[in-house]
C-alpha cells in the first residue's frame, strides 16, 4: 500500500470517527479534528479533502455549520476514496458541497 493509499485509509478512519461523535462534541474539539484531518490531507496533496475541511472550518467558523457536518463529512470521505487529488476534482466536490447544502 503506497503513502498516499495510507493517507487515504487514515483520513476515512477519522473521519468514520468523527462522523460518529459530531453531535454529541464540543464545536471546538470539532474543528481541531477537522483542522486535523485538513492538515494531513494537505501533507498528502489531498487537495478535494484539504478544500472541503477548510470549508467546513468557515462554515463552522461562521457559526452556520453545526447541522451541516455530516453532509461535509460524506463528501469529504468520498472525496479521500476518488482516487483525485487534483484542483479541478477539489471544485467538483466544492460544488457538490453548494449543491447539497442549499
Amino acid at each position: 500500500m503506497s503513502g498516499l493509499d495510507q493517507a487515504c485509509a487514515r483520513i476515512c478512519a477519522e473521519i468514520d470517527g468523527l462522523a460518529g461523535i459530531a453531535g454529541r462534541v464540543a464545536p471546538a474539539l470539532l474543528c481541531a479534528r477537522i483542522d486535523g484531518i485538513r492538515r494531513t490531507a494537505r501533507d498528502y496533496g489531498l487537495h478535494p479533502v484539504a478544500d472541503l475541511a477548510h470549508a467546513l472550518e468557515s462554515a463552522m467558523a461562521a457559526g452556520g455549520a453545526r447541522g451541516l457536518v455530516g453532509s461535509y463529512l460524506d463528501l469529504m470521505r468520498e472525496a479521500a476514496r476518488c482516487g483525485r487529488t487534483d484542483r479541478e476534482a477539489s471544485q467538483i466536490y466544492l460544488a457538490a458541497a453548494q449543491v447539497r447544502l442549499n
